[in-house]
């Protein structure tokens, strides 16, 4: 119970930090033995349990048919489960559940109760009381998750201070016998009155735990490998203990708090302070979070999110532009080398040449183009920006390869990158070159499942359908491109495509 037996000069305010330390370390020694005991039964209850639940895990048959057909087997075949054998282990799970956390409950009191007694309390006497805490201690946990639940949408800082307010509701409900509104009300009461002193020293133990538990290790970690192992365990059995003393220094500084004169004049006459500006601000943000959750309700529900993800997702730029800057410098050599044959190829069809002689010169160098690529794959066989330019380079005439192989060389760009609605579309274009217009038309129904932004798929698809002769289809998908392209428009890059799908949408039959 609480020791009150400090004189009224002492208990005017908090006594100093070195204090606190001091009878937090005797709390600590004096409960160790006791509080290790407690957590090796522990261990063992939750062996105990994890036993039984594999047991019933065997006996129930889900273990063998989980090893005969799989995490995916059992989705697959739950609908043909009976509902029965389905309740019951749900009913399973949940008692175990249930059990879990009435054991843990029941090993947070007795540490308590060890602590607050310095170890004279005996193991099971202390198990034996904790039992009778458990409801009042897991109700009010509900009230003051709920009320820092609400506060943490009011601009989370409220959340915060809620947090700090309720730090001693645990000791309130299990070493001074307090329930719901009364824990509550008394914690906020004795933190307020000592707001900064208590503020400053948790601070000062969360840096020192900090300092023990995180920045200590790393740094011997960085040592070297072989130590490692040893770091590990000794961080281990430090933080077990460490846990251990800022529980007792938690309890120790609540405990100096309620011997602070004004807490103990103000408990005593029950004056303290109204805390229903708490449930006020605790309901706003209940009132704001049901706003925000219904609002994402209808967002969701309307569609509006999934085309903002579906617009937003895909960034071919950046992954083509990735797969160059990635790339092997040797493979990267034989890359440029291909653009600038690409250039000399364009360069030669505006060059007024007879059809004879273009095709003569395009040959020989588109020959070299594609031996590039190849040996760029040689050293980068998984770029698909490699393997889409070489498709490209199967576009134009050459005595080497055929369609064929432009084809394949497209689905491997589409297969290293697949949600890369540029690829995508290499291979819808290219099936339509080799007139496979109703398999483009399935191809191109990859990429307006990923955006309905992409006006290049839209004009494709309008032409495979053309040629098809299901011209509503093509006139929808013409003017859909015309739509896109006109409003992607500003500099003009589309001028010519806008062009081109008017003219096709007006050949169209009437």
């Amino acid at each position: 119970m609480i020791d009150n037996t400090r004189s009224s000069d002492e208990t005017s305010s908090l006594p100093p930090i070195s204090v606190l330390f001091n009878e937090s370390w005797q709390t600590f020694t004096q409960s160790v033995l006791s509080i290790f005991m407690l957590n090796v039964l522990g261990i063992i209850i939750y062996i105990g349990l994890a036993i039984i639940a594999v047991l019933f895990f065997i006996l129930s048959g889900v273990g063998s048919f989980l090893l005969k057909n799989g995490p995916l087997g059992i989705a697959t075949t739950l609908p043909s489960v009976p509902s029965s054998t389905i309740v019951i282990l749900v009913a399973i799970a949940a008692i175990l559940g249930l059990i879990c956390l009435i054991v843990g409950l029941a090993l947070q009191i007795a540490s308590i109760l060890l602590l607050d007694s310095k170890g004279k309390t005996p193991l099971g006497s202390a198990i034996k009381r904790s039992f009778g805490l458990i409801l009042p201690l897991f109700l009010v946990n509900i009230l003051v998750s709920i009320l820092t639940f609400g506060a943490f949408f009011v601009f989370i800082l409220p959340a915060i201070l809620f947090y700090f307010l309720l730090a001693f509701v645990q000791f309130e409900v299990i070493l001074n016998n307090q329930r719901w509104f009364g824990a509550i009300r008394r914690s906020v009461f004795v933190v307020s009155k000592n707001f900064g002193a208590i503020l400053i020293r948790l601070i000062v133990i969360a840096l020192i735990y900090i300092a023990i538990a995180v920045i200590a290790p790393n740094l011997l970690n960085r040592i070297g490998p072989e130590i490692q192992f040893f770091v590990g365990i000794i961080s281990f059995l430090i933080n077990l203990l460490l846990g251990w003393y800022m529980l007792a220094y938690h309890i120790t500084l609540y405990k100096q708090s309620l011997q602070v004169k004004q807490v103990q004049i103000g408990l005593e006459t029950e004056t303290e302070k109204s805390i229903t500006w708490i449930w006020v601000i605790s309901i706003i943000g209940w009132l704001i979070a049901a706003g925000i959750f219904f609002m994402s309700y209808k967002v969701v529900s309307s569609g509006v999110l999934q085309d903002v993800l579906k617009n937003s997702a895909i960034s071919p730029g950046e992954s083509i532009q990735r797969s160059i800057d990635e790339m092997n410098p040797e493979a990267k050599k034989h890359f440029d080398r291909s653009l600038e044959l690409f250039k000399q190829m364009r360069e030669i069809s505006s060059s007024g040449k007879t059809d004879t002689e273009i095709i003569a010169d395009t040959k020989k160098i588109n020959d070299e183009n594609i031996l590039e690529l190849e040996k760029a794959l040689d050293l980068e066989p998984n770029n698909p920006r490699i393997w889409h330019t070489l498709g490209n380079a199967y576009t134009w005439v050459s005595s080497i390869g055929n369609f064929e192989d432009g084809l394949a060389a497209f689905k491997k760009a589409e297969e290293l990158d697949p949600d890369n609605v540029v690829y995508i579309n290499g291979v819808g274009d290219f099936l339509i070159r080799m007139g496979k217009y109703e398999e483009a038309v399935l191809h191109f129904q990859k990429t307006l499942r990923l955006t309905n932004k992409s006006g290049f798929a839209n004009l494709s698809v309008a032409q495979a359908y053309s040629n098809l002769k299901i011209y509503d289809l093509a006139r929808e998908h013409y003017q859909k491109a015309i739509e896109i392209f006109t409003s992607e428009n500003q500099d003009g890059d589309y001028d010519i495509y806008l062009l081109q799908a008017r003219k096709e949408l007006s050949n169209l039959p009437k």
